[in-house]
């Protein structure tokens, strides 16, 4: 029989049908159900069917149906509570069937709800929910059970039972309970719902919820009934949950965001990387954390993806409520509602911003290496032929006095000789200042270094740049007497990069100048670095000291800036930070004493 002669007799019944897949998902349903929910088809169609299932009876029915799908079985009879769209209660009694040539489940409903229940139905259920009844008597103090509480309790039903007898099954906390809760019902009239434990007939531990209400006669209590559940399942799923969610919560990030893109849930590690507080987070999009470091493409392909139902998985960058940026391995995972939507989407995350920061700074040290290396060669290749320059002009001299007769021409041969001598020491003074900078040691060599010399050695690299944008150097304010303790090549690296970076800042300005000056207070030695800018703007502050962070694009910026004038200031112990309320833009740096 094709599918849709299947539904047009569905269509003529009276009685409530479905029709679901093999996945459980619905295919189609009738009028009948429809109504029996009081929901508009549309509305039941994108929200599914399992939205109005009574919530206790949600895993009894997938399991249902998971077993008439596996075993494809006939006529599988059941019964659950539906909530209507309107919260009414609806007893509702199936029949299912699954068939094989299609590969479907028909239901076939029956709504219970106004007739009156039926024994086998109401056992069903309460085998369903693990739900036993009793009641006691006190006038003769018998005490009755349900065959399910027989069950719960793991008891012979031929055994005789008293209030007396089964006290003997509680744990000592729970028995105190629950002779507590029988006193008040029976003096006072008052009903509970407690949970207990107690070890069963066969030895299990059992927890169980019991419900007792009142019946008096002539204002005295004369029977106390009620019922009693094994919620020890239950609770253990609930146990089991907490402590995945404990876990997962002291070891990872976590966020859930609805399927309107907004944050709903975070969990106190993502309170903790970000700054904010879980309210401050609520309704913000989860992209608003990333937007100033990635491109526009980033978040709608992400998007793309997790809205097919994919799940997604990569390095995020986002910033603090404070500014900081760090790093998270991200996998984010789309949830489906029962028929099919996305209803939320759950992100775990893990805290890589330690690892970025590493990896960067091996990136800073391949480069350095790299650096001094070429540099390395390229003054060997220099060197050796001014070494020749230089017995040459010792020759030159040398003959020179042989032959000089102390006229005109051979004063202005002596003059040249001169220039090019004092040009040779200026070229071997340079390249020997270069390997001072560029001389990289595994290990810190810690010894006492003069101030005035070191910047003196790192001006003398950039002298010429200088002199072209005529940047004016005030070496007024630095002390011919400081000495810190440091490393020299280390430190002619940080006022390099330093007078380098503050050169470019102020190259087009019209005021030109840059100026240190050093003191000592508390036994270190402060100094500062100031150029005619007016600052370095918030935005770019706070990442200033990033590794590898740059504002002079890929062609002019190396990377080996701020970033590594932190790194090598620290390796000594001292500081580095930008003063943000000085006029003019200031770094001041703070190292030990010698």
């Amino acid at each position: 029989m094709e599918a849709k002669y299947l539904i047009e007799y569905f269509k003529q019944s009276h009685d409530l049908y479905l029709v679901a897949d093999k996945n459980g998902n619905i295919i189609e349903f009738n009028d009948g159900f429809q109504k029996a929910l009081e929901v508009e088809r549309k509305e039941l169609l994108n929200s599914g069917a399992y939205i109005f299932i009574h919530p206790d009876d949600v895993d009894a029915t997938s399991l249902i149906l998971e077993k008439v799908i596996k075993d494809k079985l006939k006529n599988e009879q059941f019964t659950h509570r539906l909530i209507t769209k309107n919260k009414k209660l609806k007893y509702i009694s199936w029949n299912l069937t699954f068939l094989d040539e299609m590969e479907c489940i028909v239901a076939v409903g029956h709504d219970v709800t106004s007739s009156s229940l039926t024994e086998d139905i109401l056992k069903h259920t309460q085998d369903l929910g693990k739900i036993g009844s009793w009641q006691y008597d006190l006038e003769t103090e018998e005490l009755l059970w349900s065959d399910e509480t027989y069950k719960i309790y793991e008891l012979s039903q031929r055994g005789q039972i008293s209030i007396k007898r089964i006290s003997n099954f509680f744990r000592e906390e729970s028995l105190a309970q629950f002779n507590s809760c029988l006193e008040k019902a029976v003096n006072k009239a008052e009903a509970f719902d407690i949970e207990l434990d107690i070890i069963s007939g066969k030895f299990r531990p059992t927890k169980i919820r019991m419900i007792g209400l009142c019946e008096e006669h002539n204002g005295v209590v004369s029977k106390i009934y009620g019922s009693i559940q094994d919620i020890t399942d239950f609770r253990q799923i609930q146990r089991q949950a907490a402590d995945y969610k404990e876990a997962i919560d002291k070891s990872t990030i976590v966020s859930i965001v609805d399927r309107h893109g907004k944050i709903s849930y975070v969990n106190e590690k993502f309170c903790e990387i970000s700054k904010y507080s879980a309210q401050e987070l609520k309704n913000m999009e989860l992209s608003e954390l990333s937007k100033d470091f990635h491109g526009t493409t980033f978040w709608p392909q992400i998007l793309q993806k997790i809205n097919h139902g994919e799940i997604w998985n990569g390095n995020i960058q986002s910033k603090t409520k404070e500014g900081n940026s760090f790093w998270v391995n991200t996998t984010i995972v789309p949830f489906k509602n029962a028929s099919g939507k996305i209803y939320q989407y759950v992100s775990i995350m893990t805290d890589i911003t330690e690892i970025k920061r590493l990896n960067e700074e091996l990136v800073v040290s391949e480069k350095l290496s790299s650096i001094g290396e070429v540099s390395a060669q390229i003054i060997h290749e220099v060197m050796n032929p001014l070494s020749i320059i230089s017995l040459s002009l010792e020759e030159l001299e040398m003959q020179l006095d042989d032959i000089n007769d102390g006229t005109a021409p051979f004063k202005k041969m002596e003059s040249l000789l001169n220039n090019v001598n004092n040009s040779y020491t200026r070229i071997e003074e340079i390249f020997e200042n270069m390997r001072t900078v560029l001389a990289r040691k595994d290990s810190k060599n810690i010894v006492e270094v003069n101030i005035e010399s070191v910047v003196n050695k790192a001006l003398s690299l950039v002298h010429t740049k200088l002199k072209s944008f005529k940047v004016k150097i005030d070496l007024e304010g630095i002390s011919k007497e400081d000495f810190v303790l440091a490393d020299e090549s280390d430190l002619s690296q940080v006022f390099l990069n330093m007078i380098n970076n503050a050169c470019d800042a102020v190259c087009e300005l019209d005021e030109r100048w840059i100026k240190l000056s050093s003191n000592k207070i508390d036994g270190q030695t402060h100094i500062k670095v100031e150029d005619s800018g007016a600052g370095i703007p918030p935005e770019i502050a706070g990442k200033i000291f990033d590794t590898l962070f740059t504002t002079k694009g890929d062609k002019k910026g190396t990377g080996l800036g701020m970033g590594i004038c932190q790194k090598l200031i620290k390796k000594v112990n001292g500081t580095i930070e930008l003063v943000q309320d000085a006029p003019n833009t200031t770094f001041l740096i703070k190292l030990p004493n010698s």
